[in-house]
């Protein structure tokens, strides 16, 4: 199968939403896929360097009050 062909159950395998199936379907491919094993190391690099950002003041969330909902 070509590379592209695995391109949505990367996504899937890559935020934990893809079924046993695709993971094993996509994890058999990227075995012989040096080029499709890189790309998902770099966007598994790219999530963790994005969770460790800090939200800026008007994206975070607000906290209530108490005894307020």
């Amino acid at each position: 199968m070509e590379c592209n062909a695995f391109r949505d159950e990367m996504l899937d395998v890559l935020y934990g939403e893809g079924d046993p199936a695709a993971r094993r379907r996509f994890e058999e491919h990227q075995e012989s896929c040096a080029p499709c094993r890189a790309e998902l190391l770099g966007l598994r690099r790219l999530r963790g360097q994005l969770a460790a950002w800090p939200l800026p003041p008007a994206l975070r969330p607000r906290r209530a009050w108490p005894g307020r909902a």
